[in-house]
């Protein structure tokens, strides 16, 4: 124990208090719970290096580049922000086919899949205009491939 407050432990639900927000959707009108993003998520999906020379800003830049000069790195990219991202309901990255009955696919956010990307990039306090840029498919898309 830290000695601070009371000297209660915090409960894993003040931490996730902390962490998460709802949003709800502006197309659909469905009610999602969202996450701050951290730089292990972006480790995790592959788009920063775990051991690299340089300073970080400089991988970060690196990274910047590779995600946008690749529109595939870009892709994946951006539908692991929301994979990573939405808490609830459960979302998955499979054809709408093969989809259980207690998840939803990226394909189910139709037109709100932009919104859902830039609200978590905004909740998580990755805002950045480049940042906006890499984060989203073309409108004229839809949804994501």
């Amino acid at each position: 124990m830290s000695g601070e407050g009371n000297g209660a432990v915090s409960t894993p639900g003040e931490f996730k208090q902390l962490s998460r927000t709802k949003v709800t959707l502006p197309n659909l009108g469905k009610t999602v719970e969202i996450r701050k993003l951290i730089g292990w998520d972006f480790i995790e999906i592959g788009q920063l290096p775990l051991i690299s020379t340089g300073t970080v800003s400089e991988r970060a830049e690196a990274v910047r580049k590779k995600v946008l000069e690749n529109p595939a790195i870009q892709q994946q990219a951006v539908k692991q922000i929301v994979l990573k991202g939405v808490v609830s309901p459960r979302i998955l990255d499979v054809d709408p086919r093969d989809c259980p009955d207690d998840a939803i696919t990226v394909y189910d956010l139709g037109p709100d899949f932009n919104w859902l990307v830039e609200e978590i990039q905004k909740f998580s306090g990755l805002t950045g205009e480049e940042t906006r840029q890499a984060g989203t498919f073309p409108q004229e898309t839809g949804a994501p491939r």
